[in-house]
């Protein structure tokens, strides 16, 4: 509820976080935070409907005025509330008590319709006196409401909080009109909601150090713990013995990859170099810098991608044409090859493959009702799937349809974006050889270094991730010998490919990969 704060300042130092800023026209809240929680529900009620009508949601509010006046007369504040509500009216009911308890107007609890009916009810029949209800309704509800305030008894008070609006505006309506209940509550209390004091307890326990409570003398190092926990998961790594050897994989990786001397990084791109969300903005700012250095001290830069000849513009529009031999970049998850200068690169009149063609065709018609937008390139079928509703079982469909056809012969990859239908023979680790021939020209002699963001199947990285100098920047597959992902809590994609490339020392004629246990 306000631009340019602390929070976004800290979002955009990571290119997975998005956040959206409003600036809130009241100004900065009170202790209730009643405007900024009326606005969070004015922007959720325009994300899932509409936010019309404020004039009769006003008048609605100032008409439950007289109800609230009868009710609190009825009651004191020693009476204990029950709010009922069911749906999109629990947020409501959820603040109703929240703001009772926290300025100690009464004592008061909240339950769903079926919950209440299940038992709950019994206070009523065990404590009638100084008990009264709230109903929260709606269209949904308002039926319901009525049949369970008919059964009980006739001298308890109630207090109707009702919408005609549809829902998710309703919620927005029964808020407004809570507001006023509260005023009366604290006027019962004789206690100003907004302004109830805070004692110097109560400042003391917001500003509790709770950590040291918890911190224990770990079993392995924080990078090795968080290295583990992403190839295991937490439940695994709470079993001493299973993190204990798994240490010892990841203290035997790191050492390999210490003492190892490279001359060439092999890089996926969108995920890698540069964000998923913004991935037509190309390579990360904070990348480009050190993919120049390793160019200006002599080495070699590989990338191997799904993309076209999108990448190639890219790394084009930074890369000066000197260096342009030293970068390889593998097009289509490895279907052709070829240096940053051959502009001629991807062919995309070549003969299209057999099976490609095939699986075109059929997707094709499998998926002429479903939103996806099918590209057929020489080496690859793209699909990218628009309909976000389910995306996950449109994926298994589209993976099912074409692996049933025995005949094809194909491998589906992964990404973010896209699912990529390619030849069974091809690999993002054909680009290898062309690095290595580079090499000789150049009279080096040293390995490769992979890393990329889809690590473990059908992510598009597996392959080149299952090298024996391979690292992660998201996904991992369980192979203790490769595809780590070493980087700092907190980070992953671009910021840990930033990480990674900060860890590396340059030699006369080799890289050295630094990174601490």
């Amino acid at each position: 509820m306000k631009r340019n704060s602390p929070l976004k300042k800290l979002s955009d130092l990571y290119t997975k976080a998005r956040i959206y800023e409003y600036e809130i026209p009241t100004g900065k809240d009170g202790f209730l935070a009643t405007n900024s929680l009326l606005a969070y529900f004015g922007i959720f009620t325009m994300l899932f409907g509409k936010l019309t009508g404020v004039d009769s949601l006003k008048k609605n509010a100032r008409d439950f005025l007289k109800e609230v006046k009868s009710f609190s007369k009825k009651i004191d504040s020693t009476y204990t509330l029950f709010v009922l509500y069911s749906g999109s009216s629990k947020c409501v009911a959820m603040d109703i008590e929240s703001k009772c308890i926290e300025a100690s107007l009464c004592d008061l609890t909240t339950a769903d319709y079926r919950n209440f009916g299940h038992g709950r009810h019994n206070w009523f029949d065990k404590r009638p006196e100084n008990s009264a209800i709230i109903l929260l309704t709606n269209n949904v509800d308002r039926a319901l409401s009525k049949k369970t305030i008919e059964v009980l008894p006739n001298d308890i008070p109630y207090l109707t909080i009702d919408s005609d609006k549809q829902i998710p505006l309703s919620s927005v309506d029964q808020l407004l009109q809570s507001f006023h209940l509260i005023e009366a509550l604290g006027k019962n209390a004789n206690i100003d909601p907004g302004r109830p004091g805070v004692p110097e307890f109560g400042r003391k326990l917001y500003n509790l150090n709770y950590y040291s409570i918890f911190k224990e003398k770990p079993l392995v190092s924080n990078r090795a713990y968080y290295s583990i926990h992403r190839k295991i998961g937490a439940s695994n790594t709470e079993n001493h013995k299973l993190l204990k050897n798994w240490n010892e994989n990841y203290e035997a990786f790191i050492k390999r990859i210490n003492n190892e001397r490279f001359t060439a990084l092999i890089f996926d791109f969108d995920g890698t170099l540069c964000s998923s969300s913004k991935r037509y903005d190309g390579v990360d700012d904070t990348i480009k810098k050190e993919l120049l250095t390793i160019l200006q001290k002599g080495f070699i830069i590989g990338v191997s991608t799904g993309r076209g000849k999108s990448a190639r513009e890219n790394l084009q529009s930074f890369i000066p044409e000197k260096f342009y031999n030293n970068v390889f970049i593998s097009y289509y998850n490895g279907f052709e090859t070829g240096t940053l200068g051959q502009n001629e690169l991807p062919d995309l009149k070549r003969k299209s493959n057999d099976s490609i063609v095939d699986s075109h065709k059929i997707l094709k018609s499998k998926l002429k009702n479903y939103d996806v937008t099918l590209e057929l390139r020489p080496g690859q079928l793209t699909v990218e799937i628009d309909d976000m509703d389910n995306p996950v079982k449109l994926k298994s469909y589209i993976r099912g349809t074409i692996l049933k056809h025995s005949e094809l012969k194909v491998q589906i990859l992964e990404s973010d974006h896209s699912i990529d239908i390619i030849p069974k023979d091809v690999s993002k680790l054909s680009i290898v050889d062309f690095c290595k021939n580079r090499e000789k020209e150049l009279g080096l002699e040293g390995n490769y270094l992979c890393v990329g963001d889809k690590g473990i199947w059908p992510g598009n990285d597996y392959k080149l991730l299952s090298t024996e100098f391979s690292l992660s920047v998201d996904e991992v597959s369980l192979d203790e010998e490769s595809c780590w992902n070493l980087a700092s809590v907190g980070l992953s994609n671009v910021e840990a490919t930033n990480e990674y490339l900060g860890k590396i020392s340059f030699y006369d004629n080799h890289m050295k990969f630094r990174i601490t246990k």
